[in-house]
């Protein structure tokens, strides 16, 4: 029997690559550095909040300006980020709603203070 998911992939229309932290040695000094490092590719939806919501949200601390709708994994954390064609886009969080097979909607921001 196969297990299928009441998800609408059409609407999956953009691809991102999600990327975890990790700290990269330099060969010569020895030095640490931080780097990232790609996790996967994955389909998803990227969808701007509205210009008014945007600058409602604006005067919050950590305001998402998208929503990045993907199918449920449970190696995501907000340490890691997405990048959607040139845009980093950094999680912001990411909800447990406990719906396993499912999706996650993940707010996030674009721009990153540290890297």
């Amino acid at each position: 029997m196969s297990m299928r998911s009441n998800v609408d992939a059409r609407r999956f229309d953009a691809r991102v690559v999600i990327q975890r932290p990790t700290n990269v040695v330099n060969p010569v000094s020895g030095a640490r550095t931080k780097g990232w490092a790609e996790v996967a590719t994955v389909w998803a939806s990227v969808n701007a909040r509205p210009a008014r919501e945007q600058y409602v949200a604006a005067q919050v601390a950590d305001a998402p300006e998208y929503i990045v709708e993907v199918r449920w994994r449970g190696d995501l954390t907000s340490a890691m980020r997405l990048l959607w064609g040139e845009r980093v886009l950094e999680i912001l969080d990411v909800p447990d709603n406990g719906k396993r097979g499912r999706t996650l909607f993940l707010p996030c921001r674009t721009g990153l203070s540290d890297g």
